[in-house]
């Protein structure tokens, strides 16, 4: 006995759920052609996966609207699973990315006016006059939840204080690089929501407000191989036309359908598209370690074989000091020396004593220094360490430092500054200054005594590139010097700096040349997890070495760079981004 199929109305879609109800009673179309919403508890579930649940399940038909609202509610589901991803991965430049990437797609779906919204404060802090107002009441919610969260609202302003700091030591590429690489799935987030959710409903694409193409997918387990027949199943519609399919070949159709599409029409476009964002990453990143770059951008670079330095003076009398090297030593080890910040007194200068005063994340920590100064005696200083994953953006770790605000009118001023420039209206939940102490990006220091004279500590940012397999490093040392005189030459500034840096990678040299049995190791071993993560992302960034890329010998060997490749990896741009012009640093380990 075979079954008679009558083809949906197109206004399915579009009607409550009691015409629906008559459509079934009357026999047009059987029970199991009925698209039932999948239920799943969200509230337990760890997952990024397409979510079909309350407010969508009352009904058991959907209309276009509630269709858009589901792709929409989804696509806002697993952009904050993906922006707890990346927090997790202390990839906070991306972190940012994403939330603008949320606002600015919700404002382009529901918004009459298509063009980017300008925001004039930062809609995370701003979240009802930063999304239209005929935005379901589905989605508002998610997004006031996620407005509220004070770990997204802290982490927004670690953005902007690594935005400033790198404003502060004028390295103006690195800066670029880190704002304008968009990784590819900000571009593509919505898109993979929005096929997942067609499938996962069992419709094909969507067109111009239409419901033209739209077919209902029949739930066809349940029904013996013998009782189907071609002519009773159902049109598919597809980009180059229509076809007909067997009913038991449904499954393989629709994976035809969603990865043929990307795989064959898309594959060559894809790979341009790549191709084209690792050479502008690659054309920046080379622009910034240049040496002829660097003098041609105002740096003024001092003489030294092996240890290039440069230096440039601000207007407001600080100097901009750019430190670089490349050290034969693994990259690891070097990202565990400048971690393990208790141990900063084994080869920073002058330093006696270090206490590590609290975590607040893998890359997110509080220290206290103690120096003693030959003439001007011992000092105590604050300091709030962040370590950034800006693999993707620069294939490089960072690790910035630079002393909290200890004063009311330092506080202002930071209030101020992030919100004129960065658009924060309200920094209350991150920084709080109090008579006993303050709270500056959730690390409290009310608690902490100082008992010797305070001392302000310079801006240091720690750039490491891995090249080689992770096997040599390139560490860029910037650092903000404040002169206590504005009538001390330049040079003797730029002179005193450059002996404390040369001491600092020296000391950073011979302790990961002589690793191996120290409390650094030790400490490796006790850390274990973060440092698997740390050779996680590394093994991401730079892959396999790739072909066509001399990997002996690095030290007198030159990189041949190929040019012609249909793409790019990571590893291309880490192996053959080296500087030409730097010898390896090698110091007399006696």
């Amino acid at each position: 006995m075979k079954m008679s199929y009558k083809k949906p109305p197109l206004d399915l879609f579009e009607v409550e759920g009691a015409y629906a109800a008559s459509v079934c009673s009357s026999g047009a179309i059987p029970q199991k052609f009925l698209i039932a919403p999948i239920y799943k508890d969200i509230s337990k579930a760890n997952t990024n996966k397409i979510i079909i649940s309350p407010p969508f399940c009352s009904k058991r038909f959907l209309t276009l609207d509630e269709i858009q609202e589901l792709i929409c509610y989804n696509f806002v589901k697993r952009g904050i699973f993906y922006a707890d991803e990346a927090l997790y991965n202390e990839k906070l430049f991306l972190y940012d990315k994403l939330i603008y990437q949320i606002f600015h797609t919700i404002n382009y779906v529901y918004s009459l006016n298509k063009n980017k919204p300008q925001f004039e404060v930062h809609p995370l802090f701003n979240w009802r006059e930063s999304i239209p107002l005929n935005t379901p009441k589905s989605i508002c919610k998610l997004i006031e939840e996620m407005s509220n969260n004070k770990t997204y609202q802290a982490s927004c302003c670690k953005v902007a204080m690594l935005y400033e700091f790198m404003d502060q030591l004028q390295i103006d590429k690195f800066t670029k690089m880190c704002k304008n690489y968009r990784q590819h799935v900000l571009d593509n987030l919505y898109n993979e929501v929005y096929n997942e959710v067609m499938h996962s409903l069992g419709l094909s694409a969507l067109t111009s407000k239409t419901l033209k193409h739209i077919q209902i997918r029949s739930n066809i387990s349940n029904y013996e191989k013998e009782e189907l027949d071609k002519s009773q199943f159902p049109i598919l519609s597809l980009a180059h036309g229509t076809r007909r399919y067997k009913l038991v070949d449904w499954e393989k159709v629709i994976k035809a359908r969603l990865f043929t599409a990307r795989l064959g029409r898309f594959r060559k476009r894809h790979g341009l598209k790549v191709n084209r964002y690792f050479k502008e990453k690659e054309f920046m990143l080379r622009g910034h370690l240049k040496s002829k770059q660097c003098v041609m951008d105002g740096w003024i670079k001092e003489s030294s074989k092996k240890l290039h330095t440069y230096y440039r003076k601000a207007k407001n009398g600080k100097v901009s000091i750019k430190l670089r090297c490349k050290l034969p030593v693994e990259f690891i080890k070097i990202a565990c020396i400048l971690r393990e910040c208790d141990f900063a007194n084994e080869w920073v200068p002058f330093l006696t004593d270090s206490k590590l005063l609290g975590y607040q994340s893998k890359g997110c920590y509080v220290i206290y220094h103690k120096y003693n100064y030959p003439v001007i005696g011992i000092h105590d200083m604050l300091l709030y360490f962040i370590g950034v994953n800006a693999m993707e953006e620069a294939n490089s770790l960072l690790f910035i430092s630079s002393s909290p605000p200890e004063t009311l009118n330092e506080a202002e001023h930071v209030k101020n500054m992030l919100l004129k420039k960065y658009k924060i209206p309200d920094a209350s939940s991150v920084l709080q200054y109090r008579k006993e102490g303050n709270i500056f990006l959730d690390a409290d220091f009310s608690k902490i005594k100082q008992t010797n004279k305070k001392q302000k500590a310079a801006t240091i940012f720690f750039s490491l590139y891995p090249i080689y397999g992770g096997k040599y490093t390139i560490m860029e040392i910037n650092a903000n010097v404040i002169s206590c005189n504005p009538l001390t030459p330049i040079k003797l500034v730029s002179y005193i700096t450059l002996k404390v840096a040369k001491g600092i990678v020296k000391g950073i040299y011979k302790l990961s040349k002589k690793f191996s049995g120290t409390k650094f190791e030790k400490r490796m071993i006790d850390n274990s997890e973060y440092y698997i993560w740390c050779g996680n992302i590394l093994r991401d960034s730079m892959g396999s070495f790739p072909p066509g890329l001399v990997e002996e010998d690095p030290q007198n060997s030159k990189i041949d760079i190929v040019e012609q490749r249909l793409t790019a990896t990571k590893a291309d741009i880490s192996a053959y981004v080296d500087i030409e012009d730097i010898s390896v640093i090698t110091y007399d380990e006696n």
